[in-house]
C-alpha cells in the first residue's frame, strides 16, 4: 500500500499531495473535483545529458523503444487501446528527463494504469525492433538537424557552450553513436535508468486518493529500485567571444548566440526573465521593435532562457532579411546587451514584462495535462515540485536592483557562442 510522503501543497488555485510507493516510486495526486478527463504522466529523471559516452541519443531512443509491444499488449496495441478509449498519448526528450503522458475520460484510468505501467515494469526489446525505432531515430535527426537550418545552428551553438560537457551532446544523438547503440546498451540503460527511485508519477483528475494510490500500487509496486544514481557534469567553455561560420540552405543570413545561464533554482532566473520579456518578446520589445520594425534589417527573432537543472542556456536567435548582413545585427545585439547591464530596465519596463509573465505562468496551470506537467517538471529538475509554489513569487519580488545584478552576473562577459548562417550561394564569395 503506497504511503504519504509529504504534506498538501496549495498553488495558484489547486492543490496535490506527494507519497511514495512501497518500492519508492514517487507519486503526486491532484485532486481536480468536476473533470471528467485525468491526466496521467510517467516523469523519468534520465535525458540526453545521462546518455553514456559515446552513445549519444540513448534517452531520446529509449523514448520511441517504450512504445514498442510487450508480451500482454503486442506491438501496435498500445495505441489502438488509447484510440478506443478516446484518448491520447505522446511522450517527449529533453536533457534532464523523458516523460510520458497519457489523458483520457475518468472510467478510463484503470486500463489507462495498466497500458502504461505495463510498457514501464514488463518492457521488452529485440534486435527487429531496436532496428525499426533506430532507423525512425535517424531519420527525425536528417529532418530536424541535418536538413533544418534552425536546428542545425542550435546544435552547433550548444556544442560551443559545452563542448566538454553532458548537455552539449544533442538529444537526438550523433549519427554515428545511434548508429552502434546495442541490446546489451539499452538493458543496461533500461535497468539503472528506468527504475524505481527515479520514476515520478503524476495523476491530475476527479479521483478518489486511496483508490488511486492503490491502482498504482498494484501496477508499479514491482519495478525495481537501481539503487545506483547517474552522475553528469556540465562543464562549460571559457574564453573569449567564439565564432562559428555555416553555410546552409537559407534565403538570407541568420544567427544564434548564447551563453551559459544559472541554474533553474538560482534566483537570478526570474530577473534574466524579466530582461528577456522586455529585449525579445513580442512586437513592443526592444530588439523586434528596432530591427524589425524600425530598421528592418531582421525578419525573426526570439529569445529562450533554458530551465535546467545543473545550468541553463540564455540564447537568442534571429533571421535577417536577405541581403542584410549578420554583422550589423549582432553589434546591435551586444549594444542592447551592453545597455541592459549599465542602466538596467525602465520601471514601466519591469512592471509590464512581470504582468505578462505571471499571467503566462497563471494561464500554463489551467488544465489536468498543464498541471500535472508542471509538477512533474520541477520535481525532475529542482528536485521538489513544490518549487512551483516559489515561481510567482520570485517573479513578483524582480525589481531594478535584481535587474543589475543579474545582467552583470550573466550577460556582462566576452564568454558568448555565436554562430552564423550565410546562404550556400555565398560560399564562393566567401
Amino acid at each position: 500500500m503506497a504511503q504519504e510522503k509529504h504534506e498538501l501543497a496549495p498553488t495558484a488555485g489547486f492543490q496535490w499531495r506527494s507519497h511514495a510507493l512501497s518500492n519508492g516510486v514517487q507519486v503526486l495526486l491532484i485532486p481536480t473535483p468536476g473533470r471528467l478527463v485525468f491526466s496521467l504522466q510517467t516523469w523519468i529523471g534520465v535525458g540526453s545529458a545521462h546518455d553514456p559516452q559515446g552513445l549519444s541519443g540513448m534517452a531520446h531512443l529509449f523514448e520511441h523503444l517504450m512504445f514498442k509491444g510487450t508480451a500482454l499488449v503486442p506491438d501496435g496495441d498500445f495505441d489502438r487501446r488509447v484510440e478506443a478509449m478516446g484518448g491520447r498519448t505522446n511522450a517527449a526528450t529533453w536533457l534532464d528527463w523523458t516523460f510520458y503522458y497519457l489523458d483520457a475520460p475518468l472510467d478510463e484510468l484503470e486500463e489507462a494504469v495498466f497500458l502504461e505501467s505495463n510498457r514501464l515494469v514488463h518492457f521488452e526489446l529485440d534486435e527487429e525492433r531496436l532496428s525499426e525505432e533506430r532507423e525512425v531515430v535517424l531519420n527525425e535527426r536528417r529532418e530536424q538537424v541535418e536538413d533544418d537550418p534552425d536546428g542545425r545552428l542550435i546544435e552547433e551553438l550548444w556544442t560551443m557552450i559545452f563542448p566538454d560537457g553532458a548537455y552539449g551532446r544533442p538529444t537526438l544523438g550523433w549519427m554515428e553513436d545511434v548508429k552502434k547503440i546495442t541490446l546489451d546498451d539499452c538493458r543496461t540503460f533500461y535497468a539503472r535508468g528506468y527504475s524505481a527511485d527515479r520514476v515520478v508519477l503524476v495523476l491530475a483528475g476527479d479521483v478518489m486518493e486511496e483508490t488511486a494510490l492503490s491502482l498504482l500500487e498494484a501496477a508499479y509496486g514491482q519495478l525495481p529500485p537501481s539503487g545506483q544514481r547517474t552522475s553528469m557534469a556540465s562543464v562549460g567553455r571559457s574564453g573569449d567571444w567564439s565564432r562559428r561560420d555555416l553555410f546552409l540552405p537559407t534565403v538570407g543570413e541568420r544567427f544564434v548566440l548564447g551563453a551559459r545561464a544559472p541554474d533553474a533554482t538560482h534566483i537570478d532566473c526570474s530577473a534574466l526573465q524579466v530582461i528577456n520579456e522586455v529585449l525579445l518578446e513580442g512586437d513592443s520589445s526592444r530588439l523586434q521593435r528596432r530591427l524589425i520594425a524600425e530598421d528592418e534589417v531582421v525578419a525573426a527573432a526570439y529569445g529562450y532562457l533554458s530551465l535546467l537543472r545543473d545550468c541553463g542556456v540564455y540564447e537568442m536567435g534571429f533571421d535577417l532579411r536577405p541581403g542584410c548582413s549578420a554583422d550589423a545585427v549582432i553589434d546591435r545585439v551586444r549594444a542592447e546587451l551592453k545597455s541592459v547591464v549599465q542602466n538596467g530596465l525602465t520601471p514601466l519596463e519591469i512592471q509590464r514584462a512581470k504582468a505578462r509573465l505571471q499571467t503566462r505562468f497563471y494561464r500554463g496551470l489551467q488544465t489536468n495535462q498543464q498541471r500535472a506537467e508542471a509538477l512533474g517538471y520541477w520535481s525532475i529538475v529542482a528536485e521538489d515540485a513544490g518549487f512551483l509554489l516559489t515561481r510567482a513569487e520570485r517573479l513578483d519580488a524582480v525589481d531594478q536592483t535584481a535587474i543589475l545584478r543579474a545582467a552583470r552576473r550573466w550577460l556582462d562577459h566576452d564568454d558568448w557562442s555565436l554562430v552564423v548562417a550565410h546562404p550556400m550561394g555565398d560560399r564562393s564569395e566567401a
